[in-house]
């Protein structure tokens, strides 16, 4: 779940204790924009999620970076005094963080990744077929390079985003989203992002963004044009990603959640 600000902006009131009594805001749940409560705790934005239990975790928390929560106890102790309306606090640590000690209780978390500070030995860990796919988009033609969101490449995306209303069987989120929508919500975290472009005769086929977040990278979208699945574009747009985040010194590059079957 990705998040933008209303364009309102926070509108809710100093209490007390000097944080922010809750307001409503707007995010983006499954491609919708829907409007959550959210206060400000020692800085950070904290959103409730859920109908019959409440969940408050930090807003757009998977992409963050920054220092972590110093005081956990005393975090939490603020946030009850907002008066947000929930029943538990969720927060995730870096990918190989230890687990926070002296309050609540943890999971481990379920994340697919793979290591980049070596690049070759990834390369060589691959599948066979894997490989085989990324040498196929190169001879195919396939060229992928870094891109930025100007118009030509907004408009690529559209017709990337507009080719089907299904895809993998559901309905596509971003199908029929105007420009202004997708270059908007293409355009968070790019400062410490990337954008690249898997071309065909100069026509985009297929895009990755991925973010930085502390010492890994993940992605936020990966999408082609199913009428050129056959170049295998996405096996290039990956294999140039984790290039890129070995050659900036990242150790982690995630894909998202794994799934095990059932």
């Amino acid at each position: 779940m990705s998040a933008r600000r209303n364009p309102n902006g926070f509108a809710g009131r100093t209490a007390g204790n000097g944080q922010r009594e809750p307001a409503e805001i707007s995010i983006q749940n499954r491609g919708k924009s829907v409007s959550v409560p959210m206060c400000r705790v020692e800085g950070r934005e904290v959103i409730s999620v859920g109908r019959y239990l409440r969940l408050a975790m930090l807003k757009d928390e998977e992409w963050l970076d920054g220092e972590p929560i110093a005081d956990l106890s005393q975090f939490v102790s603020a946030l009850r005094a907002t008066g947000l309306s929930a029943d538990i606090f969720a927060l995730s640590g870096a990918i190989d963080a230890a687990p926070f000690d002296g309050i609540g209780q943890f999971e481990i978390e379920n994340w697919a990744a793979v290591r980049t500070d070596d690049y070759e030995a990834w390369w060589q860990g691959l599948p066979q077929e894997a490989r085989k796919n990324t040498r196929r988009a190169a001879k195919k033609g396939i060229e992928v390079r870094s891109a930025t969101l100007d118009d030509e490449f907004v408009a690529g995306v559209k017709a990337i985003y507009d080719e089907t209303p299904i895809r993998q069987g559901r309905e596509f989120w971003h199908y029929g989203k105007d420009i202004d929508t997708i270059k908007q919500e293409n355009g968070t975290y790019l400062d410490r992002g990337e954008l690249l472009g898997a071309y065909y005769c100069d026509q985009l086929v297929g895009f990755i963004k991925f973010v930085y977040v502390g010492n890994a990278a993940r992605i936020m979208q990966i999408l082609c044009l199913n009428s050129h699945q056959d170049k295998r574009p996405i096996f290039a747009l990956l294999s140039k990603a984790v290039e890129i985040c070995h050659q900036k010194g990242f150790k982690y590059f995630v894909y998202g959640k794994f799934t095990y079957g059932h």
